[in-house]
């Protein structure tokens, strides 16, 4: 082997050392896109159909088509109006109507809620107002004015605020709470 050989040999990227032992003495490189945005190859498969059929709860009726989840990381403020159940797994900021609050662990719901049933995991600040239940899971803390028909507080669950608990004839009795918490004996 002669020495300019040797020396273009180790000057060449595999790549043009390899286009060149195929005779055409030009470097194989991928295709460029004539436009600035890459073409993407097409999926091999199509992606799985995601499962939005809700479970339904027979103490919990509502339309299927009228909820709102509000996903982790997400901030939500202004009014909700049209929707039966609301999901919380954010932070919302709001006026809220409907049949159920859900707020998760991760939730906190600030504002003004009069739903039938409540079902508290997360935090609840300001106003709220159940006509049927409100549910305060181990994790969940409530504060604020507090109305409702029917109350359960699991080992660890929150409530302080002024707390007013409508009675059997619509009358309402009132009970001024500081802070009250349930723990498990």
């Amino acid at each position: 082997m002669d020495s300019d050989t040797e020396t273009r040999s180790r000057l060449i990227s595999p790549l043009e050392a390899r286009a060149d032992s195929a005779g055409n003495g030009r470097p194989i490189l991928p295709a460029r896109s004539s436009s600035r945005f890459a073409e993407v190859p097409p999926a091999a498969a199509p992606a799985p159909a995601l499962e939005t059929k809700l479970e339904r709860r027979p103490d919990l009726p509502f339309k299927e088509d009228s909820r709102l989840i509000v996903g982790r990381d997400i901030r939500l403020k202004g009014e909700i109006s049209d929707c039966q159940v609301l999901t919380v797994e954010g932070h919302v900021e709001a006026a809220f109507s409907g049949r159920l609050i859900e707020v998760a662990q991760t939730g906190v719901f600030q504002g003004t809620a009069a739903v039938e049933t409540a079902e508290i995991h997360g935090r609840v600040q300001g106003e709220l107002t159940t006509t049927k239940l409100l549910r305060i899971h181990s994790t969940g803390k409530v504060s604020g004015k507090i109305r409702y028909t029917r109350l359960e507080t699991l080992a660890g669950g929150e409530i302080s605020g002024d707390v007013t608990v409508a009675g059997e004839e619509g009358g309402e009795l009132g009970i001024k709470l500081t802070e009250a918490r349930f723990e498990q004996r």
